[in-house]
């Protein structure tokens, strides 16, 4: 079987177009970021880029046009790690889009909004992912803020425990909740 000679002109053009986009700085300091972070894996060398501060837009650019796995897990990235996007006072609609989304994600509300055809259960999977640096925990280990009011000898008793078990008094109450939850059930 024989393939016309324009099919074959028009595959090597696509293949020549794919390469020099591989090559853009905006698929570089994207993927970088994504794998230094431990959100994707690459099969090439690439130079991991943890600290770079990346624009919204050349992000999506390089999920559209270079590396679809990017867009999948571009939500998370930007609600896990907000600091290291530059994101414009008055987004184009991709981006508002896109900051929408990563808002619900951070806020743990639910959302039905698709990115790029990728619905939420594709992209909210990233957000319990542990990533390598370790400093970001996943949504579902994060503490929250609790404040109590409690007796000065109830105070008293938590700081003895804590100091005798070398623990904090956070630590002390959460074995102490735990352990409870166990018993009850």
């Amino acid at each position: 079987m024989k393939t016309k000679p324009n099919l074959i002109d028009r595959f090597k053009r696509l293949a020549e177009r794919n390469a020099r986009r591989r090559k853009d700085p905006r698929f570089f300091d994207t993927m970088g970021f994504l794998v230094a972070k431990g959100f994707l894996g690459y099969n090439r060398p690439i130079l991991p880029r943890p600290n770079a501060r990346l624009e919204l837009r050349d992000a999506i650019w390089a999920g559209t046009y270079v590396e679809p796995r990017i867009l999948e897990v571009l939500p998370a990235a930007v609600a896990r790690l907000p600091k290291n996007f530059r994101i414009p006072e008055k987004p184009a609609r991709d981006e508002a889009k896109l900051v929408e989304i990563a808002e619900a994600l951070r806020e743990g509300t639910e959302t039905e909004v698709c990115f790029h055809e990728i619905g939420p259960e594709k992209y909210r999977v990233w957000m319990d992912l542990p990533l390598k640096d370790g400093r970001t925990v996943p949504v579902k280990e994060r503490k929250r803020a609790k404040n109590f009011r409690l007796r000065p000898i109830v105070i008293d008793r938590l700081e003895a425990l804590a100091k005798a078990e070398n623990l904090s008094e956070t630590e002390v109450l959460e074995r102490i909740v735990l352990e409870a939850r166990e018993r009850t059930r």
